[in-house]
């Protein structure tokens, strides 16, 4: 009788593993179809094919029968906190937040696997960027635009870490920064605005982007760039193809930059003598290209839309 019991509980008991183990692998299937689920749902459109997508608000969004169709968020001006309905639709591949006026993104934005696309202007509230920005595996745009509180070193620290990202703007930082030396593993980093920024000082790590080929830039009075180093180290740079300073104090643009391998395009604005009226630019500018023989100068500074590059 003690064998006959026994054997009935070892039975049940190897039964009891095997019906665990199957439904662990059950609930791995489901979770990992779940989540192939979120990221194919709805194929990453381009850049051209996004232009043509329908724009949502968050009233649109929350009142929509199917959230699942919804690929583009722009906000409604000065939101102070992020819409809870907005992370329902769970196939976003750009979000514009307009005049933002919130601290932060909410954590569960990290399940919008499809997010390629982050446009934040007014944002002079977010102090620091979130930490699970390098989970959306799929971001290639980041702009985020008077933002007199980031920190810039931190947010560079973290941006850095997103493995696809080629499309970057962070300015209006109204507090001296360096950029940290982490901004030399964006390898795939194509076009980079830290113009209106306080910027103390640019690492060697910089001059090694192998994508770059667009770079926006100009001066603070308070900044200390040394320009000396930074025009001589830019030629390390080999897809450099446009460059644009503004507001930068210069008279005149340095020859060094006919040395760049890939330079074509520079435009270059100012304030003060030979700038006052159409005539004066155009004379300055015409003077500046001579000089610079082999690259177009335009005075024109750059009016393209951030989102527009990509």
């Amino acid at each position: 009788m003690k064998r006959t019991w026994l054997f009935i509980s070892v039975t049940l008991f190897i039964l009891t593993i095997v019906s665990c183990g199957s439904s662990s692998e059950s609930d791995k299937k489901t979770t990992e179809s779940s989540e192939e689920e979120v990221i194919k749902a709805d194929p990453l459109k381009t850049a051209e094919e996004l232009t043509q997508c329908e724009k949502f608000d968050e009233k649109e969004i929350a009142e929509a029968e199917n959230k699942d169709e919804i690929i583009r968020f722009s906000s409604s001006y000065n939101l102070t906190e992020f819409p809870e309905e907005v992370l329902k639709a769970r196939n976003l591949q750009t979000i514009e937040l307009n005049n933002y006026q919130g601290t932060s993104l909410p954590a569960d934005l990290v399940n919008l696997q499809n997010l390629s696309n982050i446009y934040i202007s007014g944002a002079n509230f977010m102090a620091i960027l979130p930490d699970f920005l390098p989970k959306l595996k799929n971001l290639k745009t980041l702009s985020i635009t008077n933002a007199k509180f980031l920190n810039l070193n931190e947010a560079f620290k973290i941006i850095s870490k997103c493995e696809n990202l080629e499309y970057v703007q962070i300015n209006g930082c109204d507090v001296l920064y360096e950029i940290p030396a982490e901004i030399g593993s964006m390898k795939k980093l194509k076009v980079l605005d830290i113009s209106h920024n306080k910027i103390s000082s640019i690492p060697e790590e910089f001059y090694t982007l192998p994508s770059l080929n667009k770079l926006i830039i100009n001066c603070y009075e308070s900044s200390s760039y040394n320009f000396d180093e930074l025009f001589a180290n830019m030629k390390s740079l080999p897809n450099l193809n446009t460059l644009t300073l503004q507001y930068c104090g210069f008279t005149e643009l340095p020859e060094v930059l006919n040395d760049y391998p890939a330079l074509e395009t520079v435009y270059w604005r100012e304030e003060g003598k030979g700038w006052e009226n159409s005539d004066a630019i155009i004379k300055t500018v015409e003077n500046m290209g001579k000089k610079l023989s082999n690259i177009t100068v335009s005075w024109n500074a750059y009016g393209t839309m951030f989102y527009d590059y990509n």
